[in-house]
C-alpha cells in the first residue's frame, strides 16, 4: 500500500550456511525458524509472523511441535511490546 513507510524483514536463523543462500535465493527464508516481517504505516509499526504449526497436517507430531514453538514466538513478541 502507498501509506507504508517502512517495511523491514528479520530472519532469524541459528545456522551460518543458510545466510549464502538469503543473498540469491529469498524464499530460503522459509527454512528459518524464524521470520518477523515489520510494517510502518502512520508511524505505527506491526510485526507479522506466519505461524508454522499452521502450514502443517493436523493430528501429527510435527504440527503439536510447530504450535508450540509458535505459542513461544508470540509469547516473547508479546512480552516484548509490553516493555
Amino acid at each position: 500500500p502507498p501509506d507504508i513507510q517502512a517495511e523491514r524483514l528479520l530472519v532469524v536463523c541459528q545456522s551460518s550456511s543458510i545466510v549464502g543462500y538469503l543473498r540469491t535465493d529469498p524464499a530460503a527464508t522459509s527454512l528459518c525458524p524464524l521470520t518477523l516481517s515489520l510494517v510502518q504505516i502512520n508511524g505505527k509499526t506491526t510485526v507479522y509472523y506466519l505461524q508454522r504449526g499452521a502450514l502443517l497436517t493436523d493430528n501429527t507430531p510435527a504440527r503439536a511441535v510447530g504450535q508450540k514453538a509458535d505459542e513461544s514466538v508470540l509469547d516473547a513478541l508479546h512480552a516484548a511490546q509490553k516493555q
